[in-house]
């Protein structure tokens, strides 16, 4: 195990954490990783990736799995897939733009000594499907009962708030 390198790349779930406990839990994560008799050797093998990042990442996932990305030469990623991502905390589209625009979310992608190409990629922090519902429970309550997510009244213990997007009956 000692010649086998391990990485952590963290996506979104740490990027809306505060600063000081992103931090706190990476250092935790390395010392783990430290102590986990793998090749650790920088703190740069475990980190938290850009939104960018992550969209690439996918978009490579999708196009090795859908065999469309070739090796070789000429290299050719036309007809390549787009992928699209909905996280926990974040959503991310990349594709290979029909015509680069070198001004608007480009991302040079090197792959290898062959292929490098620009592709379009996004991501929208706080648009994952665990953030969405977060944001919709706070704002039913606050429709329900005036206290908002700011607010540090508590929500009185028997209250009861129908939520519209969940099966009737559900607590």
């Amino acid at each position: 195990m000692k010649e086998t390198p391990i990485f952590l790349k963290a996506t979104a779930g740490m990027r809306v954490q505060p600063v000081s406990v992103r931090n706190a839990i990476m250092s935790e994560i390395r010392g783990m990783l430290r102590d986990s008799g793998f090749l650790f050797k920088t703190d740069s093998q475990a980190r938290v990736i850009s939104g960018e990042e992550e969209g690439v990442y996918g978009w490579i996932g999708v196009n090795l799995a859908k065999g469309t990305l070739k090796s070789g030469k000429p290299y050719n990623l036309k007809g390549t897939w787009g992928a699209m991502d909905l996280g926990g905390a974040s959503t991310q589209i990349t594709f290979l733009p029909p015509i680069p625009d070198m001004l608007s979310n480009s991302y040079n992608l090197q792959l290898g000594t062959e292929v490098q190409e620009n592709l379009y990629t996004h991501s929208f922090l706080y648009y994952g499907i665990n953030e969405a519902t977060r944001r919709i429970g706070q704002v039913t309550l606050y429709n329900a009962t005036g206290i908002s997510p700011s607010d540090p009244t508590p929500v009185p213990a028997n209250t009861v708030v129908v939520h519209p997007c969940l099966l009737t009956g559900y607590t």
